[in-house]
This record gives structure tokens, sequence and C-alpha cells, in this order.
């Protein structure tokens, strides 16, 4: 989804990447003018105070669209490291490992 003429991003603190260590901390990819405008990641980890990271992550994608309009993605992690996938794309790609079991996924919760 990059647009034409366009490099790479740089993670920024509040929209693409954030973290607190006393609730958690969450991930965006996708379009980072929308992830800017709604600090999606932040949005994310305040709502995990209240919300599992799952339901945080759907929850933030969600606002996130209604507000600017689709095009994020999201993963978020728990202080106890539970974690959430959430996207309003085609696809997001992500894997996770627990023990000696490796998960990779294609999608997370579509919004």
């Amino acid at each position: 989804m990059k647009l034409p003429g366009r490099i790479g991003d740089s993670p920024m603190i509040g929209a693409g990447l954030y973290a607190d260590s006393q609730v958690g901390a969450a991930t965006a990819t996708g379009i980072g003018e929308l992830a800017i405008r709604t600090v999606i990641s932040r949005t994310a980890v305040e709502m995990m105070k209240d919300s599992p990271a799952e339901e945080a992550g759907v929850n933030s994608v969600r606002l996130a669209g209604q507000m600017v309009g689709k095009g994020t993605g999201l993963i978020t992690l728990d202080r106890r490291g539970n974690f959430g996938a959430a996207h309003d794309t085609s696809h997001l790609c992500w894997a996770s490992m627990s023990g000696s079991k490796t998960e990779a996924h294609m999608t997370g919760t579509k919004v």
C-alpha cells in the first residue's frame, strides 16, 4: 500500500508504535498518515487498560477507519504476553511463537 514515489516510513512514537510497561504495546502498519492522524498505537494501548489486547486492537482499527478511512493494521501485546492482530486492509501478514510452537498467519481479525 505504499504510495507512488514513497521510499518508506520511520516509526513515530504514538502513531506507528507505543509501549507502556504497565499496560502493553502496539505497532501499526499501513498508510502512515492515517496512523499519525489517529495516534493509533497509543489509542490501542490506552484501550488495553480496560480491554484485552485483541479487543483493543480491533476497536482501535475500527475507530481509525471511522475517523479517517481504512488502510491500517495493528498488532497489540499486553504485559502478560496476550496479543492480537487487527486490520481493515485486504490482509495483514504476521507470525507468533510460544514455547516450541510457531504459528504464521496471513490475516488477523479483519474489521
